[in-house]
């Protein structure tokens, strides 16, 4: 019986963590399929210019849901901290508010650090 608790407790905390590369995994698809916004002719300007929007408007709603999800699992790894009283779930739940933090930041640092390096290469 433990074991099947242990293992599905690794599924649950491998799900957390690919679902968290998935994310970052899709904003950075999202800013690298950008395009270039100007030095073209006719409607391809404005092709671009519509994927370039589509991605900001996709990236936009991505961090935002990451934040969202973020805040839903910490207060929940919070209450698993708060109110568990087996010593194992309490130190898990530290670690996984430690990591949900860390990944939020690092997503909202994304959200600035890689537009300013684009306006930065783009002139």
């Amino acid at each position: 019986m433990k074991e099947q608790k242990a293992k599905l407790g690794n599924k649950i905390k491998g799900f957390f963590t690919m679902s968290i590369i998935f994310v970052l995994g899709m904003v950075q698809s999202v800013y690298a399929t950008g395009g270039n916004s100007g030095g073209s002719t006719g409607g391809v300007t404005d092709i671009f210019g519509t994927v370039e929007r589509t991605a900001r408007n996709i990236t936009s709603s991505l961090i935002g849901l990451a934040n969202v999800i973020g805040v839903l699992v910490f207060v929940i790894a919070m209450f698993l901290y708060f109110t568990s009283k087996n010593q194992r779930t309490v130190e898990d739940a530290g670690t996984w508010a430690k990591r949900i933090i860390i990944g939020v930041i690092l997503i909202n640092a994304a959200n600035i650090i890689i537009p300013w390096a684009a306006s930065l290469i783009t002139g």
